[in-house]
Parts: structure tokens; sequence; C-alpha cells
């Protein structure tokens, strides 16, 4: 069996309900060849229902989808680990030496497993969030290349 070259990426979200699971289907769907794609939270909280339109809407199915959260990873490695929204960030484990951490600034829009949302999300706002996550999709693993 040949040996992969795939980077080993973790997007790590807060509830791993809507960016961190658009981020992994996306990433499964357009760059399987360069990514192999995993996706946890700090919390779990079920998949937004919004966040699985979003995605049919591209023709990706996240509909069976599970919520998990970073413990139940155990001891995998990972090449590179993307922190989606500050509570991940702030709650990111310590990872093995030469593991490139990486941060996207957003949240979803129906808000996080411990913050209520104060207005009730729309579609729309899930379509921007899955149009700027598959840009920083489609710029992956160039992207990953910086340490930071």
């Amino acid at each position: 069996m040949p040996e992969t070259t795939a980077l080993k990426v973790l997007f790590l979200g807060d509830g791993n309900s809507c960016c961190s699971q658009m981020a992994e289907a996306l990433a499964r769907a357009r760059r399987a060849d360069q990514i192999e794609a995993c996706s946890a939270g700090v919390d779990v909280c079920g998949v937004d229902v919004l966040a699985v339109a979003a995605m049919a809407e591209v023709g990706i199915d996240i509909s069976g989808c599970r919520a998990k959260t970073i413990s139940e990873l155990g001891d995998r490695s990972f090449d590179c680990v993307v922190t989606i929204g500050d509570r991940a960030r702030q709650h990111c484990p310590a990872f093995a030496n030469g593991t490139t951490m990486v941060h996207w600034d957003m949240a979803s829009p129906g808000g996080s497993p411990t913050v209520e949302a104060t207005i009730p999300p729309d579609l729309e706002a899930y379509r921007r969030l899955r149009d700027r996550i598959v840009a920083l999709v489609e710029a992956m693993p160039m992207s990953l290349q910086v340490k930071g």
C-alpha cells in the first residue's frame, strides 16, 4: 500500500456543529488528494440543520455527520490544526512539535453551545460562511505552509 502524502488536518471548532463540519466536508470533497480531514469541537452539540442545508446546496451531504469532542480523537497526530473561532483557539490542547497551528476567525451564525444567538440565524448567513470556508479550503494546503 503506497504511503499517503496527504496532510492530516484537524478542524477544531467550538461545538463541531457548523464551521468545523463544513470545513472537514469541503476539504474531503475538494482536497482529498492533498488533505486527510477530520473535525472536532471543544464541546459538542448536534450538527446545525442550516449548515446541513447550506452544504446540500453545493452537493455535499453532512446530514449523517456526528459532532465529536477533541478527547474522542485519542492520540491521533495531525500535521496541522485549524482552530475556528476564538473559543476553539483558547481551549486548543497542546500538540506535538511540528504541528502547524492556523486560526480562522469566524463563528457559526447560530451561536455557540454556550452562547445563544440574539437574532435567529438565516440560511443566507450560512451560505456566506460556507463560501468563506470554500475559499479558505481552496487555498489549502499552500496556506498551511506558514507556521503560526
